[in-house]
């Protein structure tokens, strides 16, 4: 070993972000065949690929946009409860 090391002469790297804001992540989950059925053809009704439909169902989720339960059916099912009361 030297006594004495010359780091001037050293190359320096700078290491950029450890993830970028917008990087994706490649994941594997299990998902059931009807779900999948369902993406592929909501997929195509958009004209976009499952993966990418399933991200843009989970974003409008995430912010807010849709609601997990479908309002509408939940409308239909207590206008045909009060029916049956009335």
């Amino acid at each position: 070993m030297k006594k004495e090391y010359d780091f001037k002469k050293m190359k320096l790297r700078r290491r950029g972000p450890l993830a970028a804001p917008n990087a994706k992540v490649m994941k594997t989950f299990r998902m059931d065949l009807d779900i999948l059925a369902w993406l592929q053809k909501e997929g195509e009704r958009s004209g976009v690929g499952y993966q990418t439909a399933m991200m843009m169902i989970l974003r409008k989720t995430m912010h807010g946009e849709t609601n997990i339960v479908n309002e509408q059916k939940i409308r239909e099912i207590v206008q045909e409860e009060l029916k049956k009361v009335i």
